[in-house]
């Protein structure tokens, strides 16, 4: 409250108190419309209106902000999903297939020039070890057709020459044979069981050897002792069932 009194010939004549009450905000925000023009209460409402219109925005760019790992300009769920897909980028996996593709076939193109280089020498030799190493990927990126050529030219140096792994002689020997190739097929199965003992494919060998040996050779005799051995040695084995049914199949020799 705020007193004050009445004073006449420095003689206090009267007192009294006025109550005073601070006005409301929105009273002061409003004004009073007996005094105030309709255009100031319209720049106040606008006012007011485009303060509630940055709150709500600041409020969005915020909640987009954290949705976004931080970076408030960034357009809503721009956030990185796990397993989505960019557009326009190449799916890892993809990309990863195609370069060791890409690799496999540079390395096939640069050990095939090698071998070519060597064998054009006039000793020859000096590609067998080079000629190893590309049946191996020729086989790998399934060139057997050109691989059956670089092993016939191989052999054709050294008679004792054979592929590096049995996986390769087993795909050059079913290629051979495949193309018309009997001898290579024959040349390139020589040994197998020597060369790799132990290795699962033997049983098949055998049973291929013997098959080359009935059709193609026309010497059911051999085939028939081979496919003998493959169903006492390999009872247990799978494919010692298909060198029965194929023993039942072949006809009686003396």
């Amino acid at each position: 409250n705020y007193t004050f009194a009445q004073y006449v010939n420095d003689e206090k004549v009267g007192e009294a108190a006025i109550a005073v009450t601070q006005p409301s905000f929105w009273k002061e925000l409003w004004g009073d419309y007996r005094h105030k023009s309709v255009y100031r209460q319209f720049k106040w409402a606008l006012g007011l209106l485009a303060g509630v219109v940055l709150g709500v925005g600041w409020i969005v760019k915020k909640r987009r902000a954290a949705a976004s790992g931080g970076d408030p300009d960034a357009a809503p769920g721009a956030g990185i999903v796990i397993g989505a897909r960019v557009d326009g980028a190449i799916p890892a996996s993809t990309s990863g297939v195609a370069t060791a593709r890409n690799d496999a076939a540079e390395e096939l193109r640069k050990c095939g020039l090698q071998y070519e280089v060597l064998a054009a020498q006039p000793d020859r030799l000096k590609a067998l070890e080079a000629g190893r190493r590309y049946l191996g990927l020729l086989v790998k990126a399934r060139e057997t057709a050109k691989a059956v050529e670089v092993f016939k030219a191989c052999v054709a140096v050294d008679a004792n020459f054979r592929p590096e792994r049995a996986e390769d002689v087993f795909a050059i020997a079913k290629a051979a044979r495949a193309a018309g190739e009997t001898a290579a097929s024959v040349a390139v199965l020589r040994g197998f069981d020597k060369l790799f003992p132990a290795h699962a494919l033997v049983p098949e060998m055998y049973v291929f050897s013997a098959k080359v040996m009935a059709e193609d050779l026309r010497n059911p005799v051999m085939a028939r002792k081979i496919l003998e051995y493959v169903v006492q040695k390999y009872p247990g084995h799978f494919i010692a069932q298909e060198a029965k049914k194929y023993l039942e199949g072949m006809p009686q020799t003396a």
